[in-house]
């Protein structure tokens, strides 16, 4: 009687350590689920930061660009007032060289004027 207790307390403690042995298997497997919805939660975050990381990059960009044409425009403004001030004084040597050569031809020692005054 004896060995048929046994082994029925025996059997029951097998099947009661069985139980807590899928238990505590569960508990792992809950555990570890967690931690990936956790890991997924940060993933999804992350994911979510970006594209607005991306928008303040892209718009930090964009009005860098919008300076820097900015400055193209005031650059090429100032480069046309440049060449126009250029013509304008290269116009005005040109002038003067062509009055220059007038005058020079003017006092000459073989021309009438000359021999007039």
């Amino acid at each position: 009687m004896n060995k048929i207790r046994h082994g029925l307390e025996k059997r029951m403690l097998m099947k009661h350590i069985t139980e807590l042995n899928d238990f505590v298997w569960s508990l792992k497997l809950t555990i570890n689920n967690l931690k990936d919805c956790e890991e997924r939660v940060e993933i999804q975050n992350k994911l979510q930061e970006e594209p607005q990381t991306s928008r303040v990059i892209n718009n930090k960009l964009q009005k860098k660009y919008e300076t820097v044409m900015g400055i193209e425009v005031n650059l090429r403004t100032e480069l046309e007032r440049v060449k126009t001030a250029n013509n304008n004084i290269n116009k005005y040597w040109k002038s003067e060289m062509k009055d220059c050569e007038k005058r020079r031809k003017s006092l000459s020692p073989g021309t009438r004027s000359f021999r007039r005054k």
